[in-house]
């Protein structure tokens, strides 16, 4: 019987996230491996968007320099 090949899978293909007023609130995204897991395998990810807004703005987008960090890595 020949391996399945590997699939890794995001438990979703979009994410939102409820902000609060004050403290952090943590976004959990899951990334499942399946099939041949025999292997090594890795995911690289980043977290942005390609616009400045002053944070006294209102208008309904996440900015990165007022509603979240800026993250990169690789799992």
């Amino acid at each position: 019987m020949p391996n399945q090949p590997l699939i890794l899978a995001f438990s979703s293909a979009t994410y939102s996230q409820t902000e609060g007023n004050s403290g952090v609130t943590i976004a959990t995204i899951t990334v499942t491996r399946s099939g041949d897991t025999s292997g090594t395998s890795s995911v690289e990810f980043r977290t942005g968007n390609n616009s400045y807004v002053p944070c006294n703005v209102i208008n309904g987008a996440t900015a990165q320099n007022c509603d979240f960090v800026i993250s990169s890595g690789i799992l």
